[in-house]
């Protein structure tokens, strides 16, 4: 099951799950993107603090919110990722794709 909650730190979009990112529950995580990608945010934060698993769907969601947060000039950085997470990252090459930082506080600052 996951969770998702949204936030906001001065102009900067956090997105905050909790669980497991999986073919039954990706679409939560996209629709969360698309409402702050809709409402004009050009940087968002998944602060991964609490993902416990990602699936291949998972993964494609992240993919596809950086490509159209990139279309308007803005980034996805991915903050405070577990080990299990980090290596899932490092295996398919995604942490030369995204912006990671090792807190949400680092993320705010770039």
């Amino acid at each position: 099951m996951l969770e998702i909650e949204t936030g906001m730190e001065e102009d900067i979009g956090i997105i905050r799950p909790s669980g497991r990112l999986d073919a039954a529950s990706f679409t939560l995580l996209d629709a969360a993107f698309e409402r702050l990608i809709g409402e004009g945010l050009r940087i968002i934060i998944l602060d991964a603090g609490e993902l416990l698993y990602t699936s291949s769907s998972g993964l494609r969601v992240l993919l596809s919110a950086q490509k159209r947060l990139k279309q308007t000039g803005g980034e996805l950085r991915i903050a405070a990722l577990r080990p299990e997470i980090d290596a899932v990252f490092t295996m398919t090459g995604l942490t030369s794709v995204f912006t990671i930082r090792e807190s949400v506080s680092e993320a705010l600052s770039g």
